[in-house]
């Protein structure tokens, strides 16, 4: 009898244990990582739009890099963590449209769709 309670408790256990809400830090970790993403395609983007010459190229893949640090950090403090996998993919270009189309109405007439096309937060990718 003892036994079967003890099961019973042990079962209980393992299965709320299971369904721990992740921690606050996990969700943190994964927005810095998205937000990351993001900029490096908006990174990558501007440089299309504006480099001229090795010097500013250079310079716009060491920005590039500095973010794709970034992400790497947040995935090793994830896995630190013990956070759940990420069900996303890490790719800046699946943002490139939405980039260039933040830096068209940044460098266009229309100045007033920039703020709202900027804001990397709202962007879905493709």
């Amino acid at each position: 009898m003892s036994r079967t309670i003890a099961l019973l408790i042990a079962v209980a256990i393992s299965q709320t244990a299971c369904t721990k809400p992740p921690e606050p830090i996990c969700q943190e970790l994964d927005t810095t990582i998205d937000n990351s993403i993001r900029q490096v395609a908006l990174t990558l983007a501007e440089g299309d739009v504006f480099d001229k010459g090795a010097m500013q190229q250079a310079a716009r893949y060491i920005a590039a890099n500095n973010h794709l640090q970034v992400i790497q950090i947040s995935l090793n403090l994830q896995s630190q963590h013990k956070c759940q996998i990420r069900k996303s993919v890490i790719n800046p270009l699946i943002y490139k449209s939405e980039a260039l189309k933040c830096l068209t109405a940044t460098i266009g007439e229309k100045k007033d769709n920039a703020a709202a096309l900027c804001d990397i937060k709202n962007w879905k990718g493709d």
